[in-house]
């Protein structure tokens, strides 16, 4: 396509050369045809791509990045990629014991440790280590199973790590992001009646309340009733936040 200026100046060398141009006896008018519609629709402006099902509005934010990525610091490329689904600022909840979500993108048979710590105190919340992956994709980190309860107002920090050996920690492939606990506000628990799977996860998004939008999502996919739609605005929700890769695997 022919850039705005470029067809400005040809426009302008036309205009001169027609105003210097000897002038020709005025023939009689003739009558346009009015171009077909598909030729008069080709000539707007193309549409803008539709606005995701599900849209999140982060918190104000002013705090440093919080996510970390899933790099492998020394296992080679045979090593997986590992990634939490968070935002790179501290993500919000107002549920108490959420569920948290996180990828690895081939199975391993490493042992993996899930950590969850408080960032007043010195020793994890909790710590569930795994004897590896049996599948690659997208995991659940439950912390109501595991009997975590979040206290509101606090920053935690959690994070995933495939240790291929536990003796050499410099070789861990390691995610992780931040969470706080907001508390409930009554408008939105108004808003959110009567909603169900992607309606309320858009809410939720709309909110600022990124685990809940995500947990919401991850439930209607594991139901399978609105599994298609629900995937589908879950990886639009992770480009928002640029976790393109893991994205990428949803769409398959």
């Amino acid at each position: 396509m022919n850039a705005p200026w470029a067809i400005a100046i040809v426009a302008a060398w036309i205009g001169v050369a027609a105003a210097q141009a000897p002038k020709a006896a005025p023939e009689p008018a003739k009558e346009r045809d009015s171009p077909p519609p598909a030729a008069a629709a080709g000539e707007k402006a193309q549409a803008s791509p539709a606005a995701p099902a599900v849209a999140y509005k982060p918190p104000a934010r002013g705090a440093p990045k919080r996510r970390v990525g899933g790099a492998s610091r020394g296992t080679g490329d045979k090593a997986p990629h590992v990634g939490v689904l968070a935002p790179d600022h501290v993500g919000l909840t107002q549920e108490a014991q959420p569920d948290l979500y996180w990828f690895i993108s081939r199975p391993s048979p490493v042992r993996i440790e899930l950590t969850l710590i408080d960032g007043k105190a010195v020793a994890p919340v909790k710590e569930v280590v795994l004897s590896g992956a049996g599948r690659e994709g997208i995991h659940r980190f439950s912390l109501r199973e595991h009997g975590v309860r979040l206290e509101t107002g606090t920053d935690y920090e959690w994070s995933v790590a495939v240790v291929p050996d536990p003796n050499g920690r410099s070789a861990d492939i390691l995610a992780g992001g931040a969470i706080r606990r907001v508390a409930p506000e009554a408008a939105l628990a108004s808003r959110l009646r009567g909603l169900a799977g992607t309606r309320r996860a858009a809410v939720l998004a709309e909110a600022g309340l990124w685990y809940d939008a995500l947990a919401t999502l991850g439930e209607e996919i594991a139901s399978s009733s609105g599994e298609r739609a629900a995937r589908a605005a879950r990886a639009d929700l992770l480009e928002q936040v640029g976790l393109a890769e893991i994205a990428a695997w949803e769409r398959r």
